[in-house]
């Protein structure tokens, strides 16, 4: 039996999230995760967004990378795509409009669960290990950021908080580049 790919993010506090990922629910949302964790694309940056009793995502604007700018398929249920995963706490899902597309790399974790993401974002994956971090996380001190679009919370820590470096294990598996929209 094939083995999950599993992420590790290693904190600037000295602390792991680790996360299994489902390629057989979101194949080319985890092909996306993995290629750009792999090419270092998510090492040193910042958490950008936590909300708390929602959700943290430690990007919304492609980590200011061009090799992060692009958009895949959204494969998640309104979108006819049959990903069964439910957006709840402790899943890792990656962001888009809720309609149709996701981001290739603006992922987040879910804090609880809220029916307006299920079947709207594309789950990819849970946290297995260091739930505790992301708790940690949610509790930081923040300061709100003004937003353009309505009804968007945006808070970023007071002190930053960084991922060092994340590297997905495939065990042995090869994973393909993202299929990625045109823009």
């Amino acid at each position: 039996m094939k083995k999950h790919p599993v992420a590790t993010i290693e904190m600037a506090s000295g602390k792991n999230i680790v996360i299994e990922l489902y390629p057989e629910e979101a194949p080319n949302t985890c092909a996306s995760f993995i290629w750009l964790a792999n090419r270092g694309r998510y090492d040193n940056k910042t958490v950008d967004r936590i909300v708390p009793g929602f959700v943290i995502q430690p990007s919304y604007s492609e980590f200011d990378h061009e090799e992060c700018r692009y958009e895949i398929d959204g494969e998640f249920l309104s979108n006819g795509f049959p990903n069964h995963l439910k957006n709840d706490v402790g899943c890792v899902a990656m962001g888009g409009d809720g309609k149709s597309r996701a981001s290739g790399c603006e992922f987040y974790f879910t804090l609880a669960y809220h029916e307006r993401l299920d079947g709207n974002y594309p789950v990819f994956g849970k946290v297995i290990e260091g739930w505790d971090e992301v708790e940690r996380l949610e509790h930081v001190e923040l300061v709100n950021v003004p937003c353009s679009h309505p009804g968007i919370e945006i808070n970023r820590p007071v002190t930053p908080e960084t991922m060092v470096r994340v590297r997905v294990e495939t065990f042995g598996e090869s994973y393909p580049e993202p299929v990625k929209l045109p823009k």
